[in-house]
């Protein structure tokens, strides 16, 4: 329920009155001791309603600072709450991105698997003994029409050729070319025997 509150229109009122009867007292006779004695009743009411006054304001104040030291503690706790609400959210996110890593590692390692699952078929089929005139067989999905088609143009390879190839088959740049070791690396690769 709440407080009947001051009406200060009624307020402002009587002090307006108050004043204009005020400046009526210099036409006030000295001697009068009636007047004497109503002028000090008056200023010890006026007192008392300054006393009163105060007694309010500081009343108010009071009561101001508590609300205020009850919202601040309010807001400090919220503040908390939403920190370890945060926090929990940080951790989450970060067992999340985990396990996201940890999700897209086993597909990597899936991936490299069928692709050497692939790689092994290739391998056994190039591997099998035959003559140079034995095509040669490449990884599954690889466009083969630019690339050697039997072991004897596998031998016969030019630089850029090879070059082509083993960026193709994702293998490192030969240092030195021709070199019976940068041929040996793409053979060991596709299962090759040379």
């Amino acid at each position: 329920m709440a407080t009947q509150q001051p009406d200060f229109d009624v307020i402002a009122s009587h002090f307006n009155g108050l004043r204009r009867e005020m400046l009526l007292l210099p036409n006030v006779s000295r001697n009068d001791g009636e007047v004497v004695t109503t002028l000090q009743r008056v200023q010890h009411q006026i007192q008392e309603m300054h006393d009163h006054i105060q007694d309010q304001a500081q009343q108010s104040q009071v009561q101001s600072q508590a609300q205020m030291d009850q919202i601040r503690a309010q807001m400090d706790q919220m503040q908390n709450q939403l920190q370890r609400r945060m926090q929990l959210v940080w951790e989450e996110m970060r067992v999340m991105r985990d396990q996201m890593k940890e999700a897209r590692d086993q597909q990597q390692e899936a991936r490299a698997l069928q692709m050497e699952q692939g790689l092994i078929a290739m391998r056994l089929y190039n591997s099998a003994p035959g003559n140079y005139a034995t095509p040669v067989q490449f990884p599954p999905g690889m466009n083969c029409n630019d690339l050697p088609k039997t072991r004897a143009d596998l031998m016969r390879l030019t630089q850029s050729q090879y070059q082509m190839l083993a960026k193709t088959l994702g293998l490192p740049p030969a240092p030195v070319f021709p070199s019976t070791e940068s041929c040996r690396q793409v053979a060991d690769y596709l299962g090759v025997r040379l």
